[in-house]
């Protein structure tokens, strides 16, 4: 059973488990695993009746209140976890999980003083874990929209520490308390410093995007893409809003998945008032089935109705179901039968 579990075959566990039945093993015992089993099949409910019956047949170890207060938890029910936590606490105070939970439980339960005390004791309990204990402290204070404050708090740990992952979480703080210049300023310096780190190039061009410099978010994704070619796409979006429409069709070629490349090369083309490349698009969108989308089936009605096909823009336009790229359509034929009239 024991190796079951530490191998995380819940599954197995349990049909062991149900073998076993309760009268052949301590019954506190049997319920702790029992709940344990539950909860890792994220069955909460079943796992919170489990353990409930734990404590009933004298389990009161700190992991019964822990896996108890996380099932609960699971299930909103964030003042009887915090309760949970209360008994057997005086054991269950010397686990780092049990602050983070502890600290998560009392947000939750609308007491964010108690949850950044809660993580700041934990912080000062486990050293080994404090960076993580105080990245948790200026998270909740953006989530609470005491921006400035999470700002004064991430650069206190910044002078601490040398993690890429505090630096984005910082940056991530300043950007999000409306400095997305000064989150630019250092999440640059962060890139500088650790840059093998994916994640900041892309906390970055947000920050850049929000600071209103789309074309510098372009050209950071687009020097990106060269190793990462996912990226390419969302660089040719930076590169639309930056109005480089040119710039954004050529990164656009570089999008190596094909419906995603041929849905925003439509919106380009028709951005750019290039009806006839637009028009052009429909045998390839059709390959990759995006002419099964009404939106995309309109937007190709529209592109042959500025190039004067009505007759093609009449057969897509056909096609259409949804009520509300309908209603689209039929303006769009009023105004095909006024160019025909």
């Amino acid at each position: 059973m024991a190796l079951l579990i530490r191998d995380g075959h819940w599954d197995r566990a349990q049909t062991v488990l149900a073998g076993i039945g309760v009268q052949g093993v301590d019954g506190g015992r049997y319920y702790t695993l029992q709940g344990l089993i539950f909860l890792r099949q994220q069955e909460p409910e079943r796992a919170a009746e489990s353990l409930v019956l734990a404590r009933e047949h004298g389990e009161h170890g700190p992991f019964v209140g822990l896996y108890l207060a996380q099932a609960l938890l699971d299930l909103d029910r964030a003042p009887e976890a915090l309760a949970a936590l209360e008994e057997g606490w005086e054991t269950a105070q010397s686990l780092a999980a049990a602050w983070l939970l502890r600290a998560e439980a009392a947000k939750r339960a609308h007491l964010p003083e108690e949850a950044f005390v809660a993580l700041g004791e934990g912080g000062d309990r486990f050293p080994e874990r404090a960076e993580a204990f105080r990245l948790r402290q200026v998270l909740l204070l953006v989530e609470l929209r005491l921006y400035q404050s999470a700002v004064d708090q991430g650069r206190q740990l910044l002078a601490t520490t040398d993690s890429p992952r505090a630096w984005a979480t910082v940056g991530e703080a300043l950007r999000r308390a409306g400095q997305p210049e000064e989150a630019a300023r250092l999440l640059e310096e962060a890139r500088l410093r650790f840059p093998e780190d994916p994640n900041l190039v892309l906390r970055l061009a947000a920050a850049l995007v929000d600071a209103e410099l789309p074309l510098a978010a372009g050209v950071l994704l687009e020097r990106e893409a060269l190793l990462r070619p996912e990226l390419a796409l969302e660089a040719a979006e930076c590169f639309r809003r930056a109005g480089q429409l040119t710039r954004a069709l050529s990164t656009n070629a570089r999008v190596t998945e094909a419906e995603a490349r041929y849905r925003q090369r439509l919106g380009l083309l028709l951005e750019a008032e290039d009806f006839q490349r637009a028009a052009a698009l429909e045998p390839r969108l059709s390959r990759v089935g995006l002419l099964r989308e009404d939106p995309v089936v309109y937007a190709m009605a529209y592109a042959r109705f500025r190039i004067g096909d009505l007759e093609g823009a009449g057969e897509l336009l056909g096609r259409i179901s949804d009520p509300e790229v309908f209603e689209q359509a039929t303006r769009l034929r009023e105004a095909m039968s006024r160019s025909a009239g």
